[in-house]
């Protein structure tokens, strides 16, 4: 399967022009083989999802990379990382390429777990990108790649908007985002930030009131800010919630920013009012890992998504 290209003009401004994202079989592979169905899930509606920062799972392979390659000991805590928590579908922030994500679904599978189901988005940034792994089939594609934002800038890292299933299974959608750091540039940087929030919201209205929606990633804001408040949505049931999260001792941050000792949350899950139901009476449905491995795999913390 190819995604198609499309073009949204959501405002005179705000123009997202896409490129077809190929998406086709080996190691992008979106199909289902006749031989395979018997393996995969087929409970209803349950889900595990893991959201990480990967802090730049980069290879080497990419030419125009002027960012540091990951150590060896980050990528294996990393993997550790997955392969404990054992999770349906995986969504990554920073990384490389195709040949890093493919790299850490090889890593996997020499550990027993298969992530036959990948996906690696690449925005305006040619040096990292969103990768999405799954144990269940990509059935669509409406991914964004080139974005310009009203100042002339472009989105760096695009959206990353697909859904995963089969007939037997409730079909999810996974839209993923990585928005520009707060820690560069003060409030030119914020500008941009609203921008993209825009901009992805703009997107999301786009396909109708949401239902299975998982809305995540580094929003590089925190609870409350205007960038995060915009995703949100204020009317009815286009209203996203935001997905409260804690790790083992009570503890809401995402990252820690050495530099200027900050601890903060900007890593956010936002999910549509259909899961949120569902949720109310799960008060740990969404865990932040705090394991030792984690600090070791990045300097952002993942979260963990249950759905029962």
């Amino acid at each position: 399967m190819v995604a198609r290209s499309y073009v949204v003009d959501y405002s005179a401004s705000c123009d997202i022009r896409t490129e077809p994202v190929d998406n086709r079989l080996s190691p992008y592979r979106t199909d289902i083989r006749e031989n395979e169905q018997d393996s995969i899930k087929t409970d209803d509606s349950s889900l595990s999802f893991l959201m990480m920062n990967a802090c730049r799972y980069i290879l080497g392979t990419n030419p125009n990379n002027s960012k540091p390659i990951k150590s060896e000991e980050s990528k294996q805590a990393l993997i550790q990382t997955i392969s404990v928590l054992n999770p349906d579908c995986v969504g990554l922030c920073e990384i490389g390429d195709e040949s890093a994500l493919d790299d850490i679904a090889n890593r996997l599978k020499n550990k027993g777990i298969d992530y036959s189901y990948r996906y690696f988005h690449r925005g305006a940034d040619d040096q990292i990108g969103l990768g999405f792994l799954s144990k269940r089939p990509i059935l669509e594609n409406r991914s964004v790649s080139q974005v310009s934002l009203p100042d002339g800038k472009m989105m760096l890292r695009g959206i990353l908007d697909i859904s995963v299933g089969n007939e037997a299974m409730t079909k999810y959608r996974f839209v993923g985002i990585h928005f520009k750091s707060k820690w560069q540039g003060g409030g030119i940087d914020i500008q941009t930030r609203k921008n993209e929030s825009l901009i992805l919201r703009k997107h999301l209205d786009e396909q109708g009131a949401p239902n299975n929606l998982i809305v995540y990633g580094d929003f590089n804001d925190g609870i409350g800010s205007g960038i995060t408040n915009v995703v949100r949505g204020v009317q009815g049931d286009m209203v996203l919630n935001r997905l409260k999260s804690k790790d083992s001792r009570g503890e809401t941050w995402t990252y820690y920013y050495a530099a200027d000792d900050v601890y903060s949350c900007i890593d956010h899950i936002f999910v549509s009012r259909d899961i949120y139901r569902r949720l109310k009476q799960k008060k740990d449905a969404a865990k932040i890992i705090d394991t030792p491995e984690m600090r070791k795999a990045s300097d952002h913390r993942a979260v963990l998504l249950t759905l029962p």
